[in-house]
């Protein structure tokens, strides 16, 4: 909590629940990349996680602003 404090979305989203959120995320990704490692999407899964992580630090602050 201490290092999002000061961020524009940290009034938001929990921190708490969102930490949960991601751990669970990336924890079921790892769990069906080693199910079926001949189908795995991980990297494109990151991958995407990667740019929409971008799009709401540039994107979230503008939009909070305007509400």
């Amino acid at each position: 909590e201490r290092a999002t404090s000061d961020h524009p979305l940290a009034s938001v989203v929990p921190t708490r629940e969102a930490a949960y959120a991601i751990a669970a995320l990336f924890l079921g990704i790892e769990l069906m990349s080693r199910l079926d490692p001949e189908r795995s999407e991980a990297d494109q899964v990151f991958t995407m996680m990667e740019t929409i992580a971008g799009l709401i630090e540039n994107l979230g602050p503008a939009l909070l602003t305007e509400a």
